[in-house]
């Protein structure tokens, strides 16, 4: 009996060993086809499509077929669905820049600092994905691959910003080492070298502050330098952002980081002189002066309690 089931045992251990050996056999045989069909279809291209390829593949620098497996996103973005645009929200684009610091693509930097917890540096860029072959490539104003025949990637393109746009006008500042919108320096703007900055030909005559945009926002706390955010320039010499202004001062009229008025007050302070003319002071207070500087014109003066506002007694 234990003969016989050792075996059956033996036959069983040999079956197993025939299936491996049959599976591995099966095995190095796909790959071998595999390996042959890559071959026909090699030797079946065209010499010149065979050429185009070796091309391509010599072209840049890096191993591409190693980098196109490293990096994820390889579809196109849209600006406008319906029209087929290609872009997002922020910038109207045919190409994706393949961010140097996670190894992704975006369609712009905002559209990367939106979606990751470090921010992009945009002039660090060196590759791109153009969106309608979707090969990597060197960034560039054109698509390099034969197939799209030197597809512009944008009206508009900075190789020190690395900056694609297709719908406004944009020029490089030297002196900001940046990209502005406008037509240029000389054009519409001028670089104020004082305040180091690009400011609107209407502005020639304007309060100089030594590196003015180069605070944070007084409301949203964003650094205002490098801010493609409409900025707004205070009668006072500071900056905030056109839509912070319009909100600040739906509650406020003084400047948040001097207190100077935002703007001529005459009107809204003779009406104040009105409503203090009907009220009467307390006897207490009456005679009684105080100190104040008036932030307007940094003047210290020392009126009457009748000529302030009425003063509340604390129980």
């Amino acid at each position: 009996m234990i003969h016989q089931e050792l075996k059956i045992i033996e036959k069983r251990y040999q079956a197993k060993i025939t299936l491996l050996r049959i599976l591995k056999f099966r095995v190095r045989l796909t790959r071998e086809a595999r390996r042959y069909q890559r071959l026909l279809v090699k030797q079946s291209q065209p010499k010149n499509l065979r050429w185009i390829n070796m091309q391509r593949n010599s072209e840049p620098e890096v191993d591409m077929e190693a980098k196109e497996e490293r990096i994820p996103d390889l579809y196109p973005c849209y600006r406008d669905s319906e029209k087929l645009e290609f872009g997002c929200k922020h910038y109207k684009r045919n190409c994706k820049l393949v961010a140097s610091c996670c190894n992704k693509s975006y369609t712009c930097r905002h559209c990367h600092d939106e979606a990751t917890d470090h921010v992009m540096d945009r002039k660090a860029t060196t590759m791109m994905i153009c969106m309608k072959c979707l090969i990597i490539q060197p960034i560039g104003p054109t698509c390099s691959t034969v197939s799209c025949n030197s597809l512009s990637m944008a009206r508009y393109y900075c190789s020190i910003c690395k900056l694609f746009d297709d719908e406004r006008q944009i020029y490089h500042c030297p002196h900001c080492d940046l990209c502005r919108i406008g037509e240029g320096l000389g054009i519409d703007f001028f670089h104020c070298m004082n305040c180091n900055a690009c400011m609107s030909k209407s502005l020639s005559k304007h309060i100089c502050r030594e590196k003015c945009l180069e605070v944070d926002c007084p409301i949203c706390h964003e650094y205002i330098f490098t801010s493609s955010t409409p900025l707004r320039a205070l009668s006072c010499g500071h900056i905030m952002h056109s839509s912070c202004f319009d909100a600040y001062t739906s509650s406020n009229y003084t400047c948040p980081i001097c207190c100077k008025s935002l703007g001529d007050m005459q009107v809204y302070f003779g009406m104040i002189d009105a409503m203090l003319a009907e009220e009467t002071i307390p006897e207490e207070y009456v005679g009684q002066t105080q100190d104040i500087l008036c932030n307007d014109f940094v003047v210290p003066t020392t009126p009457a309690l009748s000529e302030l506002d009425i003063i509340h007694l604390c129980d």
